[in-house]
């Protein structure tokens, strides 16, 4: 959501005002609320390619501005009637009504090597598909899941951790929660027979190396 207004050259300052505030905060203008509301996930978009340009007299840090152009806010105990930035210039405020359900993530061990990873609507059951899950401890960060809500991934560390971070379900009404799961494999024990099988072809080698051709290599000389 962006807002113009027509300020005294040069507008340097107001650009880096702007793109400081990377993520929104609530101001409580009623004091007799008892909520707690507070913005959770922002989306945004860069307004431009390129940094504002700067005197060199200017101390101030260049940085590109962003847009924001989605806010989630929880634990709202109103409904939101108006938003303002942080110039007092109202933000067009759309408001729709969502049931919020809670999320199963399970993991669930394939092999020594995959997870699977399952997302569900665990108040009916149902699959939840086309959704993002974000992985520490797997060959990729990101994962989709598929028609059935599942995914496979292969893991990179002893511990595979995976994240949904909720979404929003406008066509059916719903708000699907985030939800964060986490399972382990067994460190692989060490084998000391494999160890020493190497060990010794590679002092084999060496020893080859030594007897045969370092000989061979002086004679022709």
């Amino acid at each position: 959501m962006t807002s113009q207004r027509t300020v005294p050259p040069p507008d340097v300052l107001e650009k880096q005002l702007i793109a400081v505030r990377s993520k929104p905060v609530i101001a409580h203008t009623d004091s007799q609320t008892a909520s707690t509301a507070t913005v959770g996930r922002v989306q945004s978009i860069p307004l431009t390619t390129e940094a504002a340009s700067l005197r060199p007299t200017v101390n101030l840090s260049s940085v590109p501005p962003r847009a924001s152009t989605r806010v989630v806010i929880r634990n709202v105990d109103q409904l939101l009637t108006a938003l303002y930035d942080i110039h007092g210039d109202e933000i067009p405020l759309t408001t729709r009504t969502a049931s919020e359900h809670p999320v199963s993530l399970t993991l669930t061990k394939q092999d020594k090597r995959h997870v699977q990873i399952e997302l569900t609507d665990a108040q009916t059951g149902n699959p939840i598909a086309n959704q993002s899950v974000y992985l520490h401890g797997a060959t990729q960060g990101r994962v989709t899941t598929n028609s059935d809500g599942i995914a496979v991934v292969t893991r990179d560390e002893s511990a595979v951790e995976a994240t949904f971070r909720g979404v929003a379900n406008d066509s059916q009404g719903l708000y699907y929660a985030p939800s964060h799961n986490q399972i382990r494999f067994a460190p692989t024990p060490f084998n000391i027979y494999s160890a020493l099988m190497a060990l010794s072809k590679g002092f084999v080698a060496v020893i080859a190396f030594v007897l045969f051709y370092l000989p061979f290599h002086y004679l022709r000389r």
